[in-house]
């Protein structure tokens, strides 16, 4: 639950971007942080971008987990949070051992709660840079099959001969148990090139410094 939490708030102002850290970085933090909300609000049909730079967050070890921690709310209608909301991410550790180091709102609205309790603190906690993107520039051109769940049609037509797609949630990391087909047809005497621009596939449900929650 979060009771009374400081905040710090970054609004998009054009498609600004800059940077945030932690109380004192990059000297050591305090202990005894109940709360801190960073809370990032985009403009219209735009989504927030952050990367982590420096990342030192103390971590208890592999079966405890988390001393202080970093929790990130990526999939918010509205920029708030309260004891009704599920966390998506939980941050700690160090950098050098961050699988993700880029995270994306699903909309308008990220925000990250950092706490740290009261035991000795020797870390100098994070540093990263957000952006807001146009949201505009992720969506798929094709024709969504209706009643699927992501599969799409690129027919050829002349004013539609070329395109782009993107997997479900893109720049979000993908959901799982999908079954996604996006089906390329062209005309006679035409021939179907498809060119990936980037392309990141992989299975990490538990990570050595945050734990993805289900």
């Amino acid at each position: 639950m979060v009771h009374a939490c400081d905040c710090v708030v970054y609004q998009s102002y054009g498609k600004s971007q800059g940077k945030f850290h932690s109380p004192n970085f990059p000297a050591y933090y305090s202990r005894n942080i109940d709360c801190i909300l960073f809370t990032f609000i985009a403009d219209v049909e735009e989504i927030i971008e952050i990367t982590f730079i420096e990342f030192d967050l103390k971590w208890e070890g592999k079966y405890t987990g988390c001393g202080d921690y970093l929790r990130l709310y990526v999939n918010l209608n509205r920029a708030e949070i309260n004891e009704h909301n599920n966390y998506d991410f939980e941050l700690c550790g160090n950098i050098s051992h961050m699988n993700q180091k880029t995270y994306y709102s699903s909309g308008r609205s990220l925000v990250m709660e950092f706490h740290s309790d009261s035991s000795h603190v020797n870390h100098t906690g994070f540093l990263g840079k957000f952006k807001f993107l146009d949201s505009r520039t992720f969506k798929t051109t094709g024709r969504k099959q209706t009643g699927a769940e992501c599969t799409y049609t690129f027919q050829s037509r002349a004013n539609h001969s070329r395109g782009i797609f993107f997997s479900p949630k893109y720049p979000q990391n993908y959901p799982r148990h999908l079954n996604c087909e996006y089906r390329f047809y062209g005309n006679d005497r035409e021939k179907v090139k498809v060119k990936f621009s980037n392309i990141q596939l992989y299975n990490s449900d538990k990570l050595y410094n945050g734990t993805r929650k289900h």
